[in-house]
């Protein structure tokens, strides 16, 4: 089987990641803010985002997680509404937090972003350097408790984010295990959580979701966990490797890299399926899969249809 959904050219690859998730759930009582307290909206922007899999080892920012540190020190603070991230399997690269709290405080918070940012930008790839946070007057809505509110910040605190483990072999550039903490939603005290996994053994997989399910029970959210899908464990002995690798070195004079990747593809599935599936995945050069800067390196696409061609001819 030719799966042509890896995005490097000049890479074959023979094993990808499987992976599963959770969506989360709580309610919280709210109530009518105090007729001398403001409402304040803090938005974060710029980040650079990203496929969950295959770049998640590029430390990235996560908004949801600085957006939490953002308003981890100010007191009294009640949360009204958050709105971060778009999809299980993306960074989240923007996100706010409208909230009520003293004048005064708003006024220490707004004193502290620019320090925040600096901070973020001097560890943080380049890639995040455009990032920005902006404080903002917002209208009046329902708030949560304080002591709900707190413990909503420091459940997105504790979550874990990123890169778990890397591989023995390919420490490089190989992902073992890691998770997304993707979207956020608060609204009328309703809120959502939505995360996701990413595994090449299945085994290896278990610590970390028991220990999510554990701080999901202990900050008492309900759980409904997401249907995964099996990885593709890698093969470096495949047949169809060994004849993927002469073809490329006969056709352009190089030997390809021989990866496995740490994202999912129809491969685990069908694999799963059909165990006696000898497997080779390639493809033209992409770059920013699953954000708004996605592109395609054109000058790729002619040497991937003439190495496809060429092999689909061999078989």
């Amino acid at each position: 089987m030719l799966n042509l959904d890896t995005e490097d050219w000049n890479e074959l690859y023979v094993g990808c990641a499987g992976g599963g998730g959770w969506v989360f759930n709580a309610r919280y009582d709210t109530a009518p803010p105090e007729p001398e307290q403001g409402c304040w909206t803090l938005e974060l922007k710029g980040l650079a985002g990203g496929h969950s899999g295959i770049e998640i080892h590029h430390q990235l920012g996560n908004a949801i997680k600085l957006l939490a540190e953002c308003l981890a020190e100010v007191e009294g603070l009640q949360l009204a509404a958050i709105s971060a991230g778009v999809a299980h399997n993306v960074i989240p690269r923007e996100g706010s937090v409208t909230f009520s709290c003293p004048a005064a405080q708003a006024g220490a918070l707004a004193q502290r972003l620019p320090a925040l940012q600096q901070r973020w930008r001097s560890y943080l790839p380049a890639a995040d350097h455009g990032l920005s946070l902006t404080l903002t007057e917002a209208s009046v809505q329902p708030l949560l408790q304080s002591g709900d509110s707190a413990h909503i910040l420091q459940l997105l605190t504790a979550f874990p984010h990123g890169a778990q483990a890397y591989n023995l072999v390919q420490p490089a550039d190989l992902v073992d295990l890691s998770v997304n903490l993707a979207c956020v939603r608060l609204q009328r005290g309703a809120l959502e959580i939505e995360a996701s996994y990413r595994y090449f053994n299945a085994e290896q997989a278990l610590p970390l979701r028991a220990g999510v399910e554990s701080l999901a029970r202990l900050a008492q959210l309900d759980i409904r966990r997401i249907d995964g899908y099996p990885g593709w464990q890698p093969d470096f002995a495949s047949p169809l490797l060994a004849r993927g690798k002469a073809l490329h070195q006969r056709l352009f004079g190089s030997e390809p890299a021989v990866k496995a990747i740490h994202a999912g593809l129809e491969c685990g599935i069908l694999k799963s399926k059909k165990a006696e599936l000898d497997i080779l995945s390639f493809g033209p050069t992409i770059r920013g899969a699953h954000s708004p800067t996605e592109r395609l390196r054109i000058d790729t696409v002619p040497p991937f249809w003439h190495y496809l061609s060429a092999l689909l001819a061999e078989l």
